[in-house]
């Protein structure tokens, strides 16, 4: 049976892969491809919000624990906004957008520990932040002040009259169901001439015939490049220009790397067992590890190797986009 496509509603979409491993261990999900959009994604038939609550339940969640460290980084770091855009490709789009711009008002989506929230709140921002996990929220607001609220963004738009110069999700709009109800609601919350960031893992980065080189689903239910979010941003009125990470410089890892390593597709493994504890992975082997250590850790080889990246490869694992309204 054809299922339409949640970014173009395209109904000639196939099944390219059975049964893939899901975040929890036991499930299993089948990836669809559109051939319109060239979007993958997965139908997913249950309520996605339990599994947030469930993977911000524990600090030591895979793929999510860093996020908690990054809560003591940026408060000792003096410029915590750089910090992370410097840690991260995933923050580069907003720290390039806003570090010659000032008194804006700024609501995140999705803020999950806060801790960029509290990165734009030290450069003089007003924030605001949301997230519907609950354990995510009150870690937050613990470590970062009470600018943070444990709702959804149509709860949100239902209770403020506020209206922002920004809005801001990084890696979230993969998460979401319905994706055009989403930047719907985001334009409602705009002043005339705001803007919104997003950010979501780069399709076009890897290979063609790529599967589903993004976080497992149904924590991630679509998988998207440039002519998808064009798609989304037409259907909302919307003009969206693409960050550029020709100049990226990361000081924490090898993009050459990274690049070279994404050629190689595995299939994903589940992150969580059936009652939510997070599953161990085996270290890698140590020749790896070492080597990762030194392209990754001495800042030679790594500013060389990001510099050949940047020469023959201008895009990033990461696609940062700015929506506007237009005229």
């Amino acid at each position: 049976m054809n299922t339409k496509c949640p970014i173009c509603k395209n109904s000639d979409c196939k099944v390219i892969y059975n049964n893939y491993p899901g975040y929890l261990e036991g499930s299993f999900y089948h990836i669809h491809k559109c051939s319109n959009c060239d979007s993958h994604f997965i139908v997913p038939e249950e309520n996605v919000k339990r599994f947030y609550d469930i993977i911000y339940s524990s600090i030591h969640t895979y793929g999510y624990d860093r996020y908690y460290r990054y809560i003591r980084f940026v408060k000792e770091s003096k410029d915590p906004l750089k910090f992370l855009a410097n840690n991260e490709s995933t923050y580069y789009p907003v720290y390039q957008y806003l570090k010659d711009k000032n008194k804006l008002s700024i609501l995140e989506i999705g803020c999950g520990y806060g801790y960029l929230s509290y990165a734009l709140h030290k450069k003089g921002f007003t924030v605001k932040a949301i997230d519907i996990a609950s354990n995510a929220i009150k870690i937050a607001r613990e470590n970062f002040g009470d600018f943070f609220y444990n709702m959804d963004l149509k709860e949100f738009l239902n209770q403020t009259q506020q209206r922002f110069d920004l809005i801001i999700a990084t890696e979230l709009i993969e998460h979401i169901e319905k994706p055009d109800d989403f930047l719907s609601d985001c334009n409602m919350l705009l002043k005339d001439k705001g803007k919104i960031i997003l950010t979501t893992p780069n399709k076009d980065y890897y290979k063609s015939n790529s599967i589903w080189q993004t976080d497992l689903p149904p924590v991630h239910i679509f998988w998207i490049g440039k002519k998808g979010i064009r798609i989304l941003a037409e259907k909302q009125n919307l003009v969206a220009s693409f960050s550029n990470f020709s100049s990226y410089y990361s000081k924490f890892e090898n993009r050459l790397v990274c690049y070279v390593r994404s050629r190689k597709e595995k299939i994903g493994r589940s992150s969580l067992t059936e009652d939510g504890k997070p599953i161990q992975f085996p270290r890698p082997p140590l020749f790896e590890i070492i080597y990762l250590r030194v392209m990754n850790k001495i800042s030679v080889l790594r500013f060389a190797s990001n510099f050949i990246h940047n020469l023959i490869n201008g895009t990033e694992y990461t696609l940062g986009v700015i929506l506007e309204k237009s005229s």
